[in-house]
């Protein structure tokens, strides 16, 4: 059985908004769960980053069981916002140092939870955007039962990630058309930490879920984009005989974070899917989820021609800053020739759903 594998982006931007954070009351530290919001996870690990080798006051009990605490009064700073709880949540261990030690206790006491769970919420960065995608520029033959690896990238060429400092991020897969036991993410510091003890991670696996956290120690951020892992995975199932687009990869729940928790704010979320070929029946195709074809792309007079798009309900330009243009389409082309060179997004909504592409004018 032959099967091709193709790119699918996740993209992302900002604007300036406030989050309105709500959490559990402050006076109990649950040893892992740093931000207060019930469950002790990766996400967790971009505060400890953002406090790193900081002291402050010892616990009066210094345990990492998954009890609740007193919270220790001696530490001043706090998390971005008055609302949040001071850095001695990060003391997970309560020995008055945030260090290893606390990673090591939110990967102990990981999943657990307490009181009322919260979603993790973050302040934004204002106007900015970037992507998380596999950069496949071609699909990859294979036989069914190979194993796959694909790297993960965080911007681009075309888009440096400014002032980065950690990223959180969960990949799903399908289990009906993925063998779970061949799923692996391998992080690659690479240009997030070039001297590599400048980094702490959390990777975990539950099942079809792999939760991951990056950051950083020095509250240094780094300005860059390239790979950040690479996704390992064999596909298998009955491939041949669906009748209709399957979902085999998705990212989801992603946040990229400067050295002061301040975050991109993630707009469009992506998934590979899995269809049956057109030409016969043992020909399969692992492609995004949608028809849609722009071109040429780059554009160097800044008209592009839409291909799979035969009715929608509206087409917006999303620029660097965030800045969203109404625009129209006609005999099949976008005519963006009064736009300035530069990265723009398309955002395409119909009644199947929103769709986004990346359009480059040069």
């Amino acid at each position: 059985m032959k099967i091709s594998i193709q790119h699918i982006t996740i993209a992302f931007f900002s604007c300036l908004c406030f989050n309105a954070y709500s959490q559990n009351p402050d006076s109990l530290v649950w040893p892992g769960d740093v931000n207060n919001n019930g469950i002790a996870n990766h996400v967790d690990l971009l505060y400890v980053g953002a406090s790193y080798n900081t002291q402050g006051e010892e616990r009066d009990q210094i345990t990492t069981d998954w009890v609740g605490n007193p919270a220790p009064s001696g530490w001043n700073d706090l998390f971005f916002t008055t609302e949040m709880p001071s850095f001695g949540f990060a003391d997970c261990d309560g020995n008055g140092m945030i260090g290893m030690e606390d990673v090591l206790t939110i990967e102990n006491n990981y999943g657990l939870t307490h009181d009322t769970l919260f979603e993790d919420q973050f302040n934004d960065i204002p106007g900015s955007f970037n992507e998380l995608y596999f950069p496949l520029d071609e699909p990859i033959q294979a036989q069914s039962g190979d194993s796959y690896s694909i790297d993960l990238h965080l911007g681009d060429i075309y888009n440096d990630i400014q002032n980065f400092y950690g990223i959180a991020f969960t990949i799903e897969v399908n289990p009906n058309f993925v063998n779970l036991g061949s799923v692996s993410f391998a992080i690659n510091s690479g240009w997030i930490a070039p001297n590599g003890g400048d980094l702490i991670d959390i990777n975990k696996k539950t099942d079809n879920i792999i939760e991951v956290a990056l950051s950083r120690i020095n509250m240094t951020p780094v300005t860059g984009h390239g790979p950040i892992g690479t996704l390992s995975i064999v596909i298998e199932g009955n491939v041949t005989e669906l009748s209709s687009e399957q979902e085999i990869i998705r990212l989801d729940k992603i946040h990229v974070v400067d050295e002061y928790l301040y975050a991109y704010q993630q707009i469009f979320g992506g998934n590979i899917t899995i269809v049956n070929g057109e030409t016969t029946s043992n020909n399969t195709v692992i492609s995004a989820n949608r028809p849609i074809k722009i071109f040429p792309n780059p554009s160097l007079d800044g008209k592009f021609r839409v291909s799979g798009l035969d009715t929608y309900e509206s087409l917006s330009i999303i620029d660097i800053t965030g800045r969203r243009t109404q625009v129209e389409m006609y005999d099949q082309e976008i005519n963006l020739n009064s736009f300035p060179k530069g990265v723009y997004f398309l955002e395409i909504m119909t009644s199947e759903g929103k769709w986004t592409e990346k359009l480059m004018i040069h």
